[in-house]
């Protein structure tokens, strides 16, 4: 099979070829949550004394986060002038939204998954070291699209990836950030296929 994961998803699925290569003619990883082990370190840490919670940067912002919502047009006019959605078009803005929302019993609308949830998988990730360990045996071809702005794989973790598995190809996309695969649907795709040509492997 082909693997392709996004975020927290390319982590996975990086897991998955790492455990069993033969399943795997070739990966993707989209922008994937893989950070240098120093900072693994240090996140760690803080999570072992209890800080975790407190000092993660995402967690209080999940926290206050609105849960329900009268219509979609009103989410729409909240997100728009985020800075987060910047490079997204309104027409994958509104695909995103219907994505994340589900309709409410008694009417409006309301999030899938609940702020509780999203700071768990914060709270609880980052715990990869096992990865870095695997990279210079990974077998599977394997291609990582990352966004020139992500705030998620950085300039640091790229250097690693090139330094423990050279075969591993990294692309950047400019005017990208971390949910690159909404900002560039077409372009991400085209990447993609032209790696996994059957010609290729």
């Amino acid at each position: 099979m082909i693997g392709v994961g996004h975020s927290i998803g390319g982590i996975v699925t990086l897991r998955a070829a790492m455990r069993d290569p033969r399943r795997f003619r070739a990966i993707v990883l989209l922008d994937p949550v893989f950070f240098v082990p120093p900072f693994l370190v240090g996140w760690n840490l803080l999570r072992a004394v209890g800080l975790g919670e407190r000092l993660h940067p995402l967690i209080p912002a999940a926290k206050k986060r609105r849960r329900t919502f009268d219509d979609l047009e009103t989410v729409f006019n909240r997100y728009r002038d985020r800075p987060i959605f910047r490079y997204m078009s309104d027409e994958r803005l509104r695909e995103y939204i219907e994505g994340i929302t589900k309709p409410k019993a008694d009417g409006g609308y309301e999030l899938i998954y609940t702020p509780e949830w999203e700071s768990h998988i914060y709270l609880t990730g980052l715990r990869d070291f096992d990865l870095w360990h695997g990279l210079p045996s990974l077998e599977a071809p394997t291609l990582i699209i990352r966004g020139a702005e992500t705030d998620t794989f950085l300039e640091k973790a790229e250097r690693l990836v090139r330094k423990k598995n050279p075969k591993i190809k990294i692309v950047t996309l400019e005017k990208a950030t971390h949910i690159l695969p909404l900002e560039h649907p077409r372009e991400v795709a085209s990447i993609i296929e032209d790696f996994v040509r059957p010609d290729r492997f």
